[in-house]
């Protein structure tokens, strides 16, 4: 017979039964996304809760204020992705993170139509904004990407035309 570790046996003087307690945390992770997706906020998809008809972020502490889930990456770890907006461009989350997986070496691939234009479709020289409003009722530059809902890649003529 084995001596019980410091926490089943701290689990089983807290009433507790140390294998249901086990079955409980294993079938609470089944549930777990783990896809290594990243959305265009930047964000894991497993930090995003998805329905129907919209999403909303919290990567960490913080809340991002995506709306929206749009795979963007696929990457082969999922740790530098988990910062924060504070602009567009290399101020972007999905930047920042892009560019930490590069400094540590990880792989990342575009998904979809990846940094594709979401106006004209451009495939070259675009950036990722963080925008307010709305699709139907107009999208607009934000100067906090607090206040973002959507993050969109542009080209320069597109974005300037917001």
């Amino acid at each position: 017979m084995t001596t019980p570790s410091n926490a089943e046996q701290m689990l089983r003087d807290m009433g507790l039964d140390p294998k249901e307690a086990t079955d409980k945390w294993l079938a609470s992770r089944r549930n777990k996304i783990t896809t290594r997706h990243i959305c265009s906020c930047g964000h894991p998809e497993g930090r995003h809760y998805i329905d129907a008809d919209s999403a909303s972020c919290r990567p960490n502490a913080m809340d991002c204020s995506c709306s929206e889930y749009i795979p963007t990456l696929k990457v082969s770890d999922l740790r530098p992705f988990l910062q924060k907006s504070t602009g567009p461009g290399a101020d972007h989350a999905l930047i920042k993170g892009l560019t930490s997986a590069f400094m540590k070496d990880i792989t990342a691939e575009w998904m979809g139509t990846g940094m594709d234009c979401k106006r004209c479709g451009a495939k070259e020289n675009t950036t990722i904004y963080s925008l307010g409003g709305s699709e139907a009722g107009g999208l607009q530059m934000v100067e906090d990407p607090l206040f973002g809902r959507w993050n969109y890649f542009l080209c320069q003529p597109c974005a300037d035309s917001i």
